[in-house]
């Protein structure tokens, strides 16, 4: 049998004579079940980052703390979450990954509240990954990200209605008791 010991793209890899060789995987000819293996891998790490994205905003109640750990779960959806960072701007302030810098690698969606622009997701690359749909993101991590931008604006929406009945309550049990 033929060893090989695969690690992300271009990596080493031992052959069963033991020689090491260097070679880019994804370039590596695979059959049709590798290549949906792939797919439904990268689809489950999608639907786990989603996962984790309600879980987020259904539990925080602070929306700054809600977007800092979103910068944490975000990579985790893409296809090289090594080498992925996100960065959210909302408003006037901005939130990083750690030890984020940006790159020309980039995928980015707009966030809206009540119809209006408040901010922008974006996720970078590290470094230059193979081509795909757009740049070196998959067609499904646009969706991700877009998913991810529509929902954090409905969550900031949503947050802002709690304060404003937690702020117009007493005011109601005032006049109710006025009366």
């Amino acid at each position: 049998t033929s060893k090989r010991y695969f690690h992300a793209r271009k990596r080493t890899f031992v052959t069963d004579m033991g020689a090491k060789e260097a070679m880019d995987i994804s370039t590596q000819s695979k059959t049709p079940f590798d290549r949906i293996i792939k797919n439904l891998q990268e689809r489950e790490k999608e639907l786990n980052c989603l996962y984790k994205v309600e879980e987020i905003l259904n539990t925080t109640e602070d929306v700054e703390k809600a977007i800092r750990s979103l910068i944490q779960v975000i990579p985790s959806g893409y296809q090289y979450p090594e080498y992925c960072q996100a960065s959210i701007r909302h408003v006037d302030q901005e939130y990083h990954s750690p030890r984020f810098w940006p790159t020309e690698w980039v995928l980015r969606a707009s966030f809206d509240v009540e119809g209006k622009s408040e901010g922008e997701i974006a996720v970078y690359y590290r470094e230059q990954m193979p081509l795909e749909y757009e740049g070196p993101f998959l067609k499904e991590e646009r969706k991700l990200l877009d998913n991810i931008a529509e929902r954090l604006g409905k969550y900031i929406l949503h947050q802002r209605g709690k304060k404003l009945m937690d702020e117009w309550q007493p005011a109601k049990e005032r006049i109710t008791r006025d009366t």
